[in-house]
């Protein structure tokens, strides 16, 4: 009897392993991930579609609290051309510059530091020079502000 519990709860330990295993991989693979973070007095917001383990589209916006109103910056991935520029790496060229997303194990980060802060800022503003998004975090990480 006890052998038989034994073999039926390694059965299910093998079997949760693989889902959770699996659930891990597929974060990475797809799905629409959010997160958000301030930073000083910029609050970051970042959304990211992922198909194949790649970046498929993204949304971002900073806004920055002024005078009592809130400047903010919005820079996507819409009407962008993307191009793979190497394992793990790609850019997004939009009308305000470019974005380079480099993947790191299950992080993505997005560096803004070649956008035009003019074409897709207020004034008094500021966005992310570097912000990454963990699928599966609702908190982005190493953030550093562009002013």
């Amino acid at each position: 009897m006890t052998a038989h519990l034994m073999r039926k709860t390694l059965v299910t330990l093998t079997l949760a392993v693989g889902l959770v295993a699996r659930t891990t991989a597929s974060e990475a693979e797809g799905g629409k991930y959010r997160c958000t973070a301030d930073r000083n007095t910029v609050s970051h917001y970042l959304t990211v579609h992922l198909h194949d383990g790649k970046v498929g589209s993204f949304s971002y916006m900073a806004a920055t609290p002024v005078d009592g109103t809130v400047n903010s910056c919005t820079v996507d991935s819409s009407g962008a051309k993307e191009v793979d520029i190497g394992p793990d790496i790609q850019s997004f060229q939009t009308d305000a510059g470019q974005v380079v997303v480099t993947r790191k194990g299950k992080r993505f980060d997005f560096d803004f530091t070649k956008i035009s802060m003019s074409a897709v800022c207020g004034q008094s503003s500021t966005i992310a020079a570097h912000i990454d998004l963990t699928p599966g975090s609702k908190h982005c990480t190493d953030v550093s502000n562009r002013e």
